[in-house]
């Protein structure tokens, strides 16, 4: 199991328009990670993570539904959310953008 920090959090309505499917990105590192400039709104958004069936496709072909989030202070008014899940790490090119991604979930 390796940590995977949570890099961008989006929402859209599914095709009938009566659910809202969330799509989270994980990053390798908590540098790359999105983060929450108070720890409340970490946890909240992280409490909402828990709540949802955040799938991930693991190195063999099976899906694996993250829990156990985590809030972790990186600097100052930075929080990261994580957890541990057999996440798969892909070369992209670039990493993800180290951007505020608190609030997202309302």
């Amino acid at each position: 199991m390796a940590r995977g920090y949570v890099g961008n959090i989006s929402t859209e309505k599914d095709s009938q328009g009566f659910r809202t499917l969330i799509h989270v990105d994980f990053a390798s590192k908590k540098e790359s990670a999105g983060f929450w400039t108070t720890r409340q709104a970490a946890k909240d958004d992280a409490a909402v993570l828990e709540h949802h069936d955040i799938a991930i496709t693991t190195a063999v072909g099976e899906r694996h539904v993250c829990k156990g989030y985590h809030v972790e202070q990186r600097a100052p008014e930075e929080f990261v959310i994580w957890c541990e899940a057999p996440f798969v790490q892909r070369i992209t090119g670039t990493d993800q953008p180290n951007v505020p991604v608190g609030g997202l979930l309302k």
